[in-house]
């Protein structure tokens, strides 16, 4: 992981020609150097952030949210670092026979019945991409009808004319993006210019399973959005996130799962989670598979649920953090859930415990929509299992959240 240092300065004169320029315009906002606190109280308050498909050459996008404010180019800036996906690394895991309802669900559950009109929640999975021709992930993906150009209500070859039907500033987003462009950190697969084929290319596989366990969990009741922004070594870099980020915020996606996660994270993206919280998106997030207490962004954020994992007995699993910063917990041990190219496989770690969350709050907002985020996430912190003390406690934090099609 490398530090860069992308701060700079702007002439006081620039940033308002910038400001005053922007008012007519869509989403706008300037990262003020330090010392600038007069003006940033003058435009405090103005929702804008970054815009697709405004040329290079017109000038900087703005991003702001009322804790700070960025100046940032049209790419975004340089990441400060890069954050991996929650796998588990060198961990030994326990290899029990899976024996919680959960596999039952992912085995007997009937698609069939359920009808991809009938997802009344979106769920936009930032992660490695997705495998979107899985027999049990594809009548469960959300598509753009007017980008889908045959109409056969998936993504394939034949929608890629190169023309922005929709007008949204992302051509051919007929299931979600791929925002991955790291050249800096040339990798396998695909790693440069973003594009509309949003597919899973780490090695087995980690958000083909991680939008799975969505799916189980919702009962087939949430659409699933493909927001890829992770590379095929696993790691996602602050811009491409925050881009993914944007793209769910401007697409009226309700929940974000985030099965990622380091110990350090920047300012940037702690008020960018910030910010679409306040604007109503409920953000799910990974706990961490470091068996420890410390901090881990984004899911230690506030406005942000942080998801620990337990095994099939319902005791911590050996590689969760926990502590201070978990909220809830859910089964993240052997899943059997869909990998790339067909098929399923056992996955273990906290990034596969957060979907199952992610999953079940769809289903329970989408049965109850006039409700707040806030509310929500409130909803699901009462309604857990409790294993531990009563009420919150160190092992267990609130409980243990277990899906029910009730």
């Amino acid at each position: 992981m490398r530090s860069h240092n992308f701060s700079f300065v702007l002439p006081v004169y620039f940033l308002l020609i910038l400001f005053w320029s922007f008012l007519s315009a869509n989403d706008v906002v300037v990262r003020l150097k330090p010392g600038f606190d007069n003006l940033k109280k003058e435009i405090k308050g103005r929702p804008l952030f970054n815009i697709p498909g405004v040329e290079k050459n017109s000038g900087d996008i703005l991003f702001f949210n009322s804790f700070r404010v960025y100046a940032v180019e049209e790419e975004l800036p340089p990441p400060e670092w890069i954050i991996s996906i929650d796998t588990l690394k060198n961990l030994k895991i326990d290899s029990r026979p899976f024996t919680s309802p959960i596999k039952g669900i992912a085995q007997n559950i009937d698609y069939s019945t359920v009808r991809k009109s009938d997802a009344k929640i979106k769920i936009g999975i930032i992660d490695t991409g997705i495998d979107f021709f899985h027999v049990d992930i594809v009548d469960h993906l959300f598509i753009n009808t007017l980008e889908d150009i045959n109409g056969n209500g998936r993504l394939d070859l034949e929608d890629l004319n190169g023309i922005d039907e929709d007008g949204n500033g992302y051509i051919d987003d007929v299931s979600g993006f791929d925002f991955v462009n790291v050249p800096e950190d040339p990798d396998f697969g695909d790693y440069l210019d973003p594009d509309p084929w949003p597919y899973d290319e780490y090695p087995g596989g980690h958000g083909t399973a991680v939008a799975h366990a969505s799916i189980i969990s919702s009962y087939g009741q949430a659409s699933i959005v493909n927001l890829r922004a992770g590379t095929a070594s696993g790691f996602l870099q602050e811009d491409d996130i925050a881009q993914a980020v944007f793209y769910a915020y401007r697409n009226n996606i309700q929940i974000l799962n985030m099965s990622f996660g380091d110990s350090r994270i920047t300012n940037f993206l702690a008020d960018l989670v910030e910010y679409v919280s306040d604007k109503g998106i409920l953000v799910v997030a990974s706990a961490g598979n470091s068996h420890s207490t410390a901090p881990h962004y984004p899911s230690s954020f506030a406005s942000a649920i942080s998801v620990g994992a337990v095994n099939s007995d319902n005791f911590r699993a050996g590689f969760s953090n926990y502590g201070f910063y978990v909220d809830i917990y859910a089964f993240g041990q052997d899943l059997n859930l869909a990998k790339p190219g067909g098929g399923r496989s056992d996955f273990s770690g906290t990034s596969f415990s957060a979907p199952l969350v992610s999953g079940g709050l769809a289903k329970m907002w989408g049965e109850n929509n006039n409700l707040t985020n806030f509310e929500i996430k409130t909803w699901i912190l009462l309604n857990v299992i409790d294993p531990g003390d009563p009420g919150w406690d160190f092992d267990y934090s609130n409980g243990i959240f277990e899906p029910t099609e009730q």
